[in-house]
């Protein structure tokens, strides 16, 4: 088990860091062992990247789209209208492209739970990578 910075922006998008502690488990000289565990977590006030992007593009589309009302008014510039209008279609693509790659790296929803000796509920943290699935096909495994 390899130790590594984390950074997670306040959107919840995360991503690893530098590798902090590696464990003995080495299987080539330089490598790890591809189990990565938190070492430390830097909290980022601001956005991601992706979310950054979101916004641009649907910014370009609030613009477009007046845009379109303002030539549509006017009564001319067809072609323009119908050009923008297949513009705004490929920048929905690309932000439903975009927010599904940043859904994939939101934490999971999914909170083991367990209760204690006196009957209070401590919730674990998420888990992430292999452990994920290992905590879904058998949840008791990682309370003891």
């Amino acid at each position: 088990m390899c130790f590594f910075d984390q950074t997670r922006w306040a959107c919840g998008f995360w991503r690893w860091g530098n590798l902090r502690q590696q464990c003995t488990k080495e299987y080539r000289i330089g490598e790890t062992c591809r189990l990565k565990l938190v070492f430390e977590t830097s909290h980022r006030p601001d956005h991601c990247k992706t979310c950054e992007q979101i916004v641009r593009k649907q910014c370009r589309i609030a613009k477009m789209k007046k845009d379109i009302a303002r030539w549509t008014r006017e009564g001319s510039l067809m072609a323009t209208i119908e050009k923008t209008e297949r513009d705004i279609v490929k920048l929905q693509r690309s932000i439903s492209t975009l927010s599904e790659q940043h859904g994939k790296r939101l934490p999971d929803p999914v909170v083991v739970t367990t209760s204690t000796a006196s009957g209070t509920w401590v919730g674990l943290p998420p888990i992430s990578g292999n452990l994920l699935q290992a905590a879904r096909a058998n949840p008791q495994q990682l309370l003891h």
